[in-house]
C-alpha cells in the first residue's frame, strides 16, 4: 500500500511543480500567453497521462474505492466552499483533484474485462460528454454558464496564464476520471503502455489545436477516448453488436441535445 500511495502522490507532485513553472512564465515578458497556455497545457496533459497509467497499475482493488470517492467529494466540496480563493489554495486543490480522479478512474477502469468493451464505453463516455458540455440541460453547460450549484473552479484544474488574471481553467475532472479509467483498463488488459501514451497524447494534442482554432471550451474526454481507441487499433476491435447498441446511445444524446438547443 505504501508503494501505491508514493505512485498515487507522484501526479499531484508534478503538477505543482508545473504550476509554480507556469507561474514564473506568466510573469516574464517575454512569454506571451498563448505561449504559456500551449505549454501549461502540455505539462498538464503529459502529468495527466503519466498520473493515469502509473496509477492504473498500482491500485487494483475496489476495496479503496469508497474512500477515494469520499476524498475526490471533499476537495470538490473544500474548493467550491473556499472559492474565489488564493494561488496556493488553488494550486493544492488542483494537485488533490488531480491524484484523486485519477486514481478513481483507474480503479474503475480495472472492472473492464474485455477488451471489445473499449469502443463501446468510448462511444458512450464521448457522447455524454459532448451532450454534458454543448446541450443547455448539460451539467457542464451550466458550471461553465455559472448556473450550477458548483463553480467552475471546484471542479477544474487552474494553471496561471498572465499576471493581470486569474489561473486558466485547462482540464474538467470528468477528464481526469476517463484518462484514469483508460490508464485502469489499460493495465488490466495488459495493452502496451507506449500505444496507451500515443493515443492519450494524440488526443490532448488534437484538443489544444481544436482549442486554439475555434477560441471557445472544447470537452477533452471525446479526443481523449478516440486517440486512444484508434492507438491500439485491432487489439481492442468491438464486437457488431455492442458497437451498435453504443451508437445507439450517443444518437439518442445526440437527438435530445439537438431538441434542447432547438428549444433555446
Amino acid at each position: 500500500m505504501p508503494s501505491a500511495l508514493r505512485t498515487a502522490a507522484r501526479g499531484p507532485a508534478w503538477y505543482l511543480l508545473a504550476y509554480a513553472g507556469a507561474h514564473a512564465l506568466s510573469a516574464s515578458a517575454r512569454i506571451d500567453a498563448l505561449a504559456v497556455y500551449t505549454l501549461a497545457f502540455a505539462a498538464v496533459a503529459a502529468i495527466t497521462i503519466h498520473a493515469a497509467l502509473d496509477t492504473g497499475c498500482m491500485l487494483q482493488g475496489r476495496r479503496g474505492l469508497p474512500a477515494l470517492l469520499l476524498a475526490l467529494v471533499a476537495v470538490v466540496a473544500v474548493a467550491q466552499v473556499l472559492a474565489p480563493a488564493d494561488a496556493l489554495s488553488i494550486a493544492v486543490h488542483g494537485a488533490l483533484l488531480l491524484g484523486f480522479a485519477c486514481s478513481v478512474g483507474a480503479v474503475l477502469g480495472r472492472e473492464v474485462v474485455d477488451p471489445a468493451h473499449l469502443w463501446p464505453l468510448v462511444v458512450v463516455a464521448a457522447s455524454a460528454d459532448l451532450f454534458s458540455v454543448l446541450a443547455p440541460a448539460g451539467v457542464t453547460r451550466a458550471i461553465l454558464d455559472g448556473t450550477a450549484p458548483v463553480s467552475l473552479s471546484a471542479v477544474v484544474l487552474h494553471l496561471p496564464i498572465t499576471t493581470d488574471a486569474p489561473p486558466a481553467p485547462l482540464l474538467g475532472v470528468g477528464d481526469l476520471l476517463f484518462t484514469g479509467f483508460l490508464g485502469g483498463a489499460a493495465a488490466r488488459l495488459d495493452l502496451p503502455p507506449r500505444r496507451s501514451v500515443v493515443g492519450l497524447a494524440a488526443g490532448f494534442a488534437t484538443c489544444l489545436g481544436g482549442l486554439l482554432a475555434v477560441e471557445v471550451p472544447l470537452p477533452a474526454l471525446p479526443f481523449l477516448g478516440v486517440g486512444f481507441a484508434l492507438a491500439h487499433g485491432a487489439r481492442i476491435r468491438p464486437r457488431a453488436r455492442e458497437l451498435a447498441l453504443a451508437l445507439g446511445v450517443a444518437g439518442l444524446l445526440g437527438v435530445l441535445g439537438a431538441t434542447a438547443l432547438g428549444g433555446r
